[in-house]
């Protein structure tokens, strides 16, 4: 707790003193998820893309509070943006498959998760995932 709002002072001054950068922004937002306030998370991470929309990390993070809310639609516009800002994200895409498999889209959800296997083909939680689809819908 006192590193937290060591942070939060710090970033907080930065913020008042010079002209905060997105990345302040994004960074003050990941402190306030881990903490589980996830309103503030949300709205910092809304001021780091409102300053930077290219801002891949904002939007993962972003897509990550959605999907632990279980809103799935958000999660896959916002992980969809990181893998237009970084196509190569092989997290990204396999977090995407994940959102759009709990958005009951197995077909969408198979098509991330090859994608992310074929930029690492060693993510086990990939292949787990994609083998535990691939099965669901044979049956």
């Amino acid at each position: 707790v006192e590193d937290f709002n060591t942070a939060i002072e710090d970033y907080n001054f930065l913020i008042r003193n010079m002209a905060a950068d997105a990345k302040i922004f994004n960074n003050l937002g990941s402190i306030y998820a881990r903490n589980k306030e996830y309103t503030k998370a949300v709205d910092f991470f809304g001021k780091a893309i409102a300053q930077s929309p290219d801002l891949a990390e904002a939007h993962f993070n972003l897509a990550e509070l959605s999907f632990q809310n279980k809103d799935y639609v958000n999660a896959i516009s916002e992980y969809e943006k990181v893998t237009s800002i970084k196509p190569q994200d092989s997290q990204a895409l396999y977090k995407l498959g994940l959102a759009y498999m709990n958005n009951a889209d197995q077909t969408k959800a198979i098509e991330q998760l090859e994608k992310a296997l074929a930029i690492n083909s060693e993510d086990a939680n990939a292949k787990t995932a994609l083998e535990y689809l691939k099965k669901s819908k044979d049956q």
